[in-house]
């Protein structure tokens, strides 16, 4: 099974073949805790399933977003995947897999949510699930024999 995950240090999301997992640690006050809840959640959900590829949103260069946040979620989800022995997860910009999906890199949000919405008719709560849905469609599109780059 591929996955595609969506990052966030408050909120993230999974997408795996048919259904979406969103995780929160809103409610947690520190990163400190709230990276070790993003740790257990993947561990447990790496061990659960048959997992055959896993693709991560990763900073783009130039990113405005609170880049140290999501690039320690990473590397907690890397570190997870590692102790899982499930396959390395290949990390994604955004406009890499957007432009692959819908075949424009810099898509905004409203874009993403109405492409997934009139291709495949599906209706998400979330942007993190519009988004992990394209990672996880981005993975299919690369097939379960991808190159490593």
């Amino acid at each position: 099974m591929i996955v595609g995950i969506d990052p966030g240090l408050n909120t993230l999301a999974v997408y795996q073949g048919s259904e979406s997992v969103v995780f929160t640690t809103v409610n947690l006050k520190t990163t400190r805790d709230k990276l070790g809840r993003i740790y257990n959640f993947f561990c447990s959900f790496f061990k659960k399933h048959s997992i055959t590829g896993v693709f991560l949103e990763c900073v783009a260069y130039g990113a405005k977003a609170r880049v140290a946040d999501l690039g320690a979620v990473n590397g907690i989800i890397l570190l997870a995947s590692l102790r899982s022995c499930v396959p390395d997860p290949i990390l994604v910009p955004s406009t890499k897999w957007k432009y692959a999906v819908l075949g424009k890199g810099n898509s905004s949000k409203e874009e993403v949510a109405a492409w997934v919405e009139s291709n495949y008719n599906k209706h998400f709560e979330t942007q993190h699930e519009y988004d992990a849905f394209c990672i996880w469609r981005y993975g299919t599109i690369l097939g379960r024999n991808y190159e490593r780059s």
